[in-house]
């Protein structure tokens, strides 16, 4: 298991649709937060249809928050943006803002730690639904 600090968020991220996702922004925020070893998305790196990637943040600081965003594009107009974090009040999340196209499913994955959390996200095509005519 790689080094995941005094504490850490991961998010295993399924692409569901039937596009490439390409990763085009990665960033990390909080004291002292880095990606995890082999856990770092890197951009123009593609996230393929029904391909499952795993991506985490960590922070050795006691008092700090791990907390880290990624942007990918490839299915809708707007790319759809990842964010996960685990703040030093050990309030933790992940939360997808989804665009035309894609929309996502967080689901918590125990860790049975406050301080290391972890996330499935699941990336869905958005079908439309097809408008009845009168009769």
């Amino acid at each position: 298991m790689p080094d995941v600090g005094y504490r850490s968020v991961e998010i295993t991220v399924l692409n569901s649709t039937k596009a490439d996702l390409s990763i085009t922004g990665a960033t990390t925020s909080g004291a002292n937060v880095s990606w995890i070893s082999e856990e770092q998305p890197k951009e123009k790196e593609q996230l393929g249809s029904s391909q499952s990637a795993v991506w985490g943040v960590m922070t050795d600081d006691v008092d700090g928050s791990a907390i880290g965003t990624v942007v990918l594009t490839g299915l809708g107009e707007d790319p759809v943006s990842i964010h996960m974090q685990n703040l030093s009040n050990g309030q933790s999340q992940a939360t997808v803002q989804a665009n035309d196209k894609v929309q996502g499913l967080v689901a918590p994955i125990p860790t049975g730690e406050q301080n290391h959390s972890a996330f499935q996200v699941t990336l869905m095509a958005i079908t439309s639904v097809p408008k009845l005519g009168k009769r």
